[in-house]
Parts: C-alpha cells; sequence; structure tokens
C-alpha cells in the first residue's frame, strides 16, 4: 500500500509503500485476483489463492480469513460485506457469500450450462450483474436471488461487467476490444466505443473503471489506457464536440495563441455556443502545442 500524499521516495524519485502483505511464495496461488478499501473501515480485502483475507491497515493485521465462499471470486461488494463466487463447476451458477455472518450462501442460477464470466455489484449492493458466452446479460436482488431483468450482449461473451457511480450505466467489455454502454433505466444501449489499441481478441479490454462523477471511462489493453467520454449524447456533449472539432483544425492554421482565437472569433460553420466552448479550449490547446514543439527540438 502506498500514501500518495506523504510517501514519496525523494532520492530514488518513487513512492515507499507504508504496507507490505506477504501472498505467499506461490507466484500462480499469491496473484492478487481482487482488491478492495473497504469505506470507513480502515480495512483492505484481498483476493488470492482461493481465500479472501481482511486486513486492518492502521494496525497492519489481519484480522479475518474467510474461506467459506465456493468456487472462485468474481465480485467484492463496495461496502465490503459481500462476495460473488462461481461454483466452478461449469454450471454457470453465482453465489453470494456473506463475509460478515459466515453461512450457507445464496445461490442463483446464473447461466445453465456455461462458465460465469464476469460479475459486478451496483454501488448501493442491492444488486448484481452476471456475464457469461453467448447468453444475456442477467440482474439479481442479493437478498431473494431473484432475477429481474436482462439484456444481449450482441458479441461473443461479457468479460467485464462495471456500474457506473450512480448505478443507472453498466458497461460491458467483450473480446473484439469494445465496449458497450447500456442505460439501465431505459433498457438502451447509449454508446459502443472501440478501445485503442485493442484490435484483436488476443487484445481485449482488460480493465474498467469509471470516473466519480461517471462522465468518463478509463479502459485498459496490452496497448495502454484510453479515456472515453461516457456522458449522454445531448446540446452540451454536442456543442463540446463541435468546439473541439473547432479548435482542432484553427490549430492547424495558426502560428500564435493569438491567431488561433482570432480563427475561432471568425468562423461562420459553427454556432456560436460552438465558437465560446471553443475559446475556452483555446490556451489549454496551445499550451500543448507550444510543449510539443519544445520536446522536439
Amino acid at each position: 500500500l502506498w500514501d500518495l500524499a506523504t510517501s514519496h521516495n525523494q532520492d530514488r524519485g518513487e513512492k515507499a509503500s507504508v504496507l507490505s502483505i506477504n501472498a505467499g511464495s506461490n507466484a500462480i496461488a499469491s496473484t492478487f485476483a481482487i482488491l478492495r478499501f473497504v469505506p470507513n473501515k480502515n480495512q483492505l480485502l484481498a483476493y488470492w489463492g482461493g481465500n479472501i483475507r481482511r486486513y486492518d491497515i492502521g494496525d497492519n493485521q489481519l484480522v479475518e480469513i474467510n474461506s467459506s465462499h465456493i468456487g472462485p471470486v468474481h465480485a467484492l461488494s463496495s461496502d465490503g460485506r459481500r462476495a460473488i463466487t462461481s461454483s466452478g463447476d461449469g454450471s454457470g451458477a453465482a453465489n453470494i457469500i456473506d463475509l460478515e455472518a459466515p453461512g450457507e450462501a445464496l445461490a442463483v442460477a446464473g447461466h445453465p450450462n456455461r462458465v460465469l464470466l464476469a460479475s459486478a455489484f451496483s454501488p448501493d449492493g442491492k444488486r448484481f450483474a452476471t456475464g457469461s458466452h453467448n447468453d444475456p446479460v442477467k440482474f439479481w436482488d442479493v437478498t431473494t436471488g431473484e432475477q429481474l431483468f436482462s439484456f444481449p450482449v450482441n458479441s461473443k461473451f461479457a468479460s467485464i461487467l462495471q456500474f457506473s457511480p450512480d448505478g443507472t450505466r453498466l458497461a460491458v467489455s467483450s473480446g473484439d476490444g469494445t465496449i458497450k454502454l447500456r442505460d439501465l433505466l431505459t433498457g438502451e444501449e447509449a454508446a459502443t466505443f472501440k478501445v485503442g489499441g485493442a484490435v484483436s481478441e488476443g487484445d481485449s479490454v482488460s480493465c474498467i473503471v469509471f470516473s466519480p462523477d461517471g462522465k468518463r471511462i478509463a479502459a485498459s489493453t496490452s496497448k495502454g489506457v484510453s479515456i472515453l467520454d461516457a456522458r449522454p449524447w445531448n446540446q452540451e456533449t454536442r456543442t463540446e464536440q463541435q468546439a473541439l472539432c473547432l479548435v482542432r483544425g484553427a490549430l492547424r492554421k495558426c502560428d500564435s495563441e493569438e491567431s488561433l482565437r482570432k480563427i475561432i472569433r471568425e468562423n461562420v460553420t459553427f454556432t456560436e455556443q460552438a465558437r465560446e466552448k471553443a475559446l475556452e479550449f483555446a490556451p489549454l490547446f496551445w499550451q500543448s502545442r507550444v510543449k510539443d514543439r519544445k520536446s522536439t527540438r
């Protein structure tokens, strides 16, 4: 663990860890599959090697080892109370484990005769979603195990599921390098992204995370990280896209920040709102251009 505010090693120019956890000597068994901070408890949940472990960060102590779950862990709830596990027998079933009161798991049918590939808890912890291959993404009630609704994936499989912070949208990644954003209030597909660098099934998206305000999605592939605009398409986003198009075009024709502003102000193709937004972007774009020129000298 690293304290990003205080634990900087000035000599080596890198962060010094404030807590290290020994996962064991077996390289395969000790791979950390899931790490999640538990809010308001100063604890860390870690899953690897078939067990869930709970660490008290302040005391640097292992406070609980839970091995009562069935099969691999796929997701941990944001409050650190529950885990989604699969049966491990290829039945596609999913199990909800209460980590604070270990006992019999709540089992749901999941994806019969398939392998559970992905799952995620909603931010409020009341629902969870599951995905598999050649089967719809399904939504379940955490308490009763009742299936609430489902929607088709329109691809070979769902490999990653991620709820937006407000729980109204779900990002679904498949093995083809695309991310589909589903509006859970309307049931409609809100957007489809082709992630940069992911050009084949061998280079698919490996991780998805929403920004805290839900406006951006960060997606990683072996080629790097892409930042995607997850906002709904409306007049605001339309104007911003027009402004970006305007300022990028003007940047190719100018030799100073003032000339950049002049070209934008005199443009008659875009709306007044787009020109005003482009003028807001102009200083940032010009500074970036100057920086790029200096770095190539």
